[in-house]
């Protein structure tokens, strides 16, 4: 990652490989978030149970599945860790563009903290979807079970709303 910014009066920093000379490290991100139907956001530390062990098998499922996607977007929080220790499924994404890393400390509830900053940093430019998991994911089955699928069928605006019961 070879552009790094500061967040929150310096309290997170933003990594990106993005260009970003004529428009800026934050604007770069902040395009690039709203130019995907699918955001997925990971939190993780590199002193998580899944780093000890050296085990990402459920973000590798996951990100496998969808990296190359024009459609999605992957940003990480690493809470307490730095984004060059990020979990070995997420780097070829940062590679081709595709991912963003915000590092800090781990403040308080982990996910609790990285929910709120994504929706409160990227309010303005948010995708259509998005996705919080921590770095142990067992499955993300939406809808058929394809991001892909999924991420067309918001673009094209082909969701439907699943009916709501009606009492008898």
């Amino acid at each position: 990652m070879n552009t790094s910014c500061q967040l929150d009066g310096g309290r997170l920093t933003l990594h990106h490989s993005l260009p970003s000379a004529s428009i800026g490290c934050q604007r770069a991100a902040l395009e690039l978030v709203a130019s995907r139907v699918v955001a997925l956001i990971v939190t993780w530390s590199a002193g998580s149970q899944q780093a000890e062990r050296g085990s990402f098998a459920g973000l590798e499922r996951v990100f496998s599945r969808y990296r190359g996607s024009p459609d999605v977007v992957a940003i990480a929080y690493g809470k307490g860790s730095p984004c060059q220790r990020m979990p070995p499924p997420l780097r070829p994404w940062v590679h081709k563009g595709s991912a963003l890393c915000i590092s800090g400390r781990n403040v308080g509830a982990r996910e609790a903290h990285s929910v709120l900053h994504f929706c409160a940093f990227f309010y303005d430019h948010l995708p259509r979807a998005v996705v919080f998991m921590q770095d142990d994911p067992h499955a993300l089955d939406l809808g058929s079970g394809a991001i892909h699928e999924w991420a067309l069928a918001l673009k094209t605006g082909r969701v439907t709303p699943t009916p709501t019961p009606t009492p008898t």
